[in-house]
């Protein structure tokens, strides 16, 4: 993925960690436009570093890989601050698409995670996280994610927004 975006040239990547912890200190020294997050990590994961992240109210945007994510999870990363989740089996094109929708300060969510999102609505307390002390959806965050689940696009729903 490095060597996919570094051929680009809108993207400048400025650092690479190896683990959550890494990635915690870089984002707060370094203060990047684009965190792209493994969520499975060694020391801290993706999901930790969020609310690491968080916490310290940082404005860097961050972009979620994982090979899978569940409803609860995908529902988890929004409510955490993600602004697009990308499944790691992705093509360049998707990468490069995804990387500036969400520099652009769209969301960025895949096919079966519009899905799941739909069956989580669909589900009574299925946007609550069953961990307490989760932040929730911001009023705005919540018209986002409606508009998703209504089949908008993201042209539709920025024009919607504004």
């Amino acid at each position: 993925m490095r060597n996919i975006l570094a051929g680009l040239p809108e993207f400048e990547i400025v650092h690479e960690c190896s683990d959550g912890e890494a990635a915690v200190r870089a984002v707060k020294a370094m203060n990047p436009d684009l965190l792209l997050l493994d969520l499975a990590m060694p020391k801290m994961s993706g999901i930790d570093v969020l609310r690491a992240l968080r916490m310290g109210h940082h404005k860097t945007r961050t972009l979620v890989l994982s090979a899978t994510v569940d409803r609860r999870q995908t529902l988890e990363l929004l409510q955490l601050g993600a602004r697009g989740i990308l499944l790691k089996d992705v093509v360049a094109e998707r990468l490069a698409g995804a990387c500036r929708a969400v520099m652009a300060g769209r969301y960025w969510l895949g096919d079966q995670t519009v899905t799941d999102i739909v069956q989580a609505m669909t589900d009574p307390g299925g946007l609550q996280l069953p961990e307490p002390g989760g932040a929730a959806l911001t009023p705005r965050q919540l018209q986002i994610v409606k508009a998703v689940v209504e089949g908008r696009s993201n042209k539709d729903i920025a024009e919607k927004l504004q």
